[in-house]
């Protein structure tokens, strides 16, 4: 099943726990690629709250803007 995506923030990929199988794979191994992954999250995070608050700043910035009289 698909993940919902409030469960996919950084933490959560990096504290998810997986059941144990006698043919699983290495849990050092898959711990090791979630926290890549949880990284690579708070980097994509992070970069869309940066063009979000610039998005609020510029249309701030043209808001202030006089409007011309012809």
């Amino acid at each position: 099943p698909m993940a919902n995506p409030s469960d996919l923030s950084a933490t959560a990929i990096t504290g998810r726990a997986f059941a144990l199988r006698r043919r699983g794979f290495d849990p050092d191994e898959v711990g090791a690629h979630l926290a890549q992954v949880a990284d690579a999250v708070r980097s994509v995070v992070r970069e869309r709250d940066a063009a979000v608050a610039e998005v609020a700043s510029l249309r701030a910035a043209a808001e202030a803007v006089p409007e011309l009289d012809e």
